[in-house]
Order: structure tokens, then C-alpha cells, then sequence
């Protein structure tokens, strides 16, 4: 197991230096040294000895968990992160791990945040829901770290698990295009996430399969939220009525929700005027009026997968794979076939 002299020979720098790169105090080392010890490191596969062990070299048995905050809403009530949660902690426990979340602020404020901790306290990270614009690799990489992402990317060199986003929309927008539905819209979450644009992919593709080209004025991005889904909607539906959507793929069920009471402040009727299919197969989804049809992904599993994943790079038992689950249409009663106008 290498130390901080093996990494100080190997870089030619003093172990003072070592120990500054190590704990983030890059304003007192030279950026050609920095670099030099990164890549000792990474050549001779160090990894910081745990805090709170009594020898070198030991696992933590500790893994963390990073989030942004949601801003209104706690973190444990909503549904995807709070089932999520729930497959890590229960894959942790079984395997003997202990799991601290670190909520933050910004993805900015987790690239601070994680720098700082990769000091031994944790054996590898997970990281949830990433922004498209936000990128840790470049962290976990020069420190050659554990890390997995939930909601990553797809052609990755780093370990990820989520549903097969594209799929999913893929699957939502054949159901209603075999429903005989031509105008279909698409209503999106953030624009900077990765599931939104792997879920409008999914849309396109089931479009033009059938030959068909949906209108740019039809697809729609906001955020993951059901205020964002009622404003989106009622800007559709404000279009000229043989312009507007007779159907809606939405980026999640929050979004659905909020296109239903688009749809009732408008008086249409749910599926008489205007079918929708959500996103996510929470279990409000259930009991909303009318029950929303929906695309489920099993976000407990998906914890699950990728603590277990995440626990064995740490024991270094396999490389870092993707793996992608199967999302699954359930239709209820939000959407039925489109009735031409008489």
C-alpha cells in the first residue's frame, strides 16, 4: 500500500506538498507540482487512510451520498430521491456500510464539498440526479476516488445507474401515438438535466419511426415541478385549436399534475380533450383524478444497483460499468384513443 513519502519520491516534491494537494490547499503548491503528484498518485493507486482507523490503508466502511437541494422541498418528501435513498441505505446496511448524505446548495458548493472530504472519511461517493453542466469526474479522476452516479451519463467511463430514460419516453409516446394521436407534445423538466433530454429523445425517436415530425412548437422544457407543468401547459393549450396537443408526454408526474389542472382550468375534460402520460410511477400517480398513466421506473432498485455497484469499486472487484433498468408503461385512465372533432 503506497503512503505519502511513496507519493512524494515518485513526484519529487517535498511529503509537505503531498499533504497540501491532499488537503486541497492548492493556493500553496505550484500548479506543475500539483500535477505531478496527481498523476504519482493515480500511478501508484493511493488512497487516503481512513479518519477514524487506527492503521493505514483501511477501509471506512462509509459511503457518500451527494444531492442538490430541491429548494422548497425536503429532500426525503419527494418520491424519486426519498425511493432512491431507500434502495442505498438498505443495499448499505446489508453489506456493512454506514451512508452520509451531503446535501448541497449548489452543484458549485459539491465540487467544494467533495474535494474536501476525499480525505479517507468515505471509501467512494454516489452522486444523484448531476447536472448536465456540473461535472465532479474531473475530481474522483485525478485522485483516482470510487464514485458512481445515479442519473448519469449513458457513455460514460464511470459507473452509473438509472432507468433507461430514453426508452421511457420512447415507450409514453408510442402509446399515444398508437392511440391515433398526431399533435403530442412534449413537456420537459430542467433543461440543464440529463433525463430531459434523454426522455425528449426517446420522444423524437418514436415519432420518427412512424415518419412522423412533431412541431418544435410543441416540445416544451421548465422544471420538475407540477406549477411548471400547469404553465407550460396553458401556454399549449392557448395555441389555435387545430394547432394545439390533443396529447402530452410529460417529463415526470409532478409535471402531469400540473398539466391536469391546465387542462381543467381550460374545461377540457382528461382524456375526453386532451390524453397524458407521466413520468416516474410515483404513488400519487395512483390516486390522482383520473389515475395518470404513467411510465414507472423502479427507483428503490435503482439505490439499490448503485450502493452495491459503488461498495465494489470500492473493494476493487469490478471496473465501473453502466447499467440501465427497464422502464414499464402502466396505463390507467388518463389517456384513451384521440376522437376526431364533429
Amino acid at each position: 500500500m503506497a503512503t505519502i513519502k511513496d507519493i512524494a519520491k515518485r513526484a519529487q516534491v517535498s511529503v509537505g506538498t503531498v499533504s497540501h494537494v491532499l488537503n486541497s490547499r492548492d493556493e500553496l503548491v505550484k500548479p506543475e507540482k500539483r500535477e505531478r503528484v496527481l498523476l504519482a498518485m493515480r500511478e501508484l493507486r493511493y488512497r487516503p487512510s481512513a479518519l477514524t482507523s487506527g492503521s493505514f490503508g483501511k477501509q471506512s466502511m462509509a459511503i457518500g451520498v451527494v444531492i442538490k437541494h430541491l429548494g422548497r422541498h425536503p429532500i426525503v418528501q419527494h418520491p424519486y430521491f426519498a425511493y432512491v435513498l431507500d434502495g442505498v441505505l438498505a443495499a448499505a446496511t446489508l453489506k456493512g456500510y454506514m451512508v452520509s448524505v451531503l446535501i448541497e446548495e449548489s452543484w458549485d458548493d459539491a465540487r467544494s464539498s467533495v474535494r474536501k472530504r476525499l480525505d479517507g472519511r468515505f471509501d467512494g461517493f454516489l452522486v444523484i440526479a448531476q447536472s448536465e453542466k456540473t461535472d465532479l469526474t474531473e475530481i474522483f479522476v485525478e485522485r483516482s476516488f470510487p464514485w458512481v452516479t445515479v442519473g448519469g451519463s449513458y457513455q460514460s467511463e464511470f459507473g452509473n445507474v438509472d432507468v433507461d430514460n430514453s426508452a421511457g419516453g420512447y415507450l409514453a409516446t408510442q402509446h399515444l401515438l398508437s392511440l391515433g394521436h398526431r399533435r403530442v407534445a412534449y413537456v420537459g423538466g430542467n433543461a440543464d438535466a440529463l433525463s430531459t433530454s434523454q426522455r425528449k429523445e426517446g420522444y423524437l425517436r418514436a415519432h420518427y419511426d412512424q415518419g412522423l415530425a412533431p412541431s418544435p412548437d410543441l416540445i416544451r422544457s421548465g422544471f420538475y415541478g407540477q406549477q411548471s407543468g400547469f404553465n407550460l401547459t396553458d401556454e399549449l393549450l392557448s395555441m389555435p385549436t387545430t394547432e394545439r396537443p390533443t396529447a402530452l408526454v410529460c417529463g415526470n408526474d409532478f409535471i402531469a399534475f400540473g398539466a391536469m389542472e391546465a387542462a381543467s382550468a381550460a374545461g377540457l375534460t382528461i382524456p375526453g380533450d386532451l390524453s397524458i402520460v407521466g413520468f416516474d410511477g410515483i404513488p400519487d400517480s395512483e390516486h390522482s383524478k383520473p389515475a395518470l398513466t404513467t411510465i414507472c421506473q423502479p427507483m428503490q432498485l435503482i439505490g439499490e444497483r448503485a450502493a452495491l455497484e459503488l461498495i465494489s469499486l470500492c473493494a476493487g472487484e469490478i471496473v465501473p460499468r453502466n447499467t440501465l433498468l427497464a422502464p414499464e408503461l402502466v396505463v390507467r385512465n388518463s389517456t384513451c384513443p384521440f376522437k376526431v372533432s364533429t
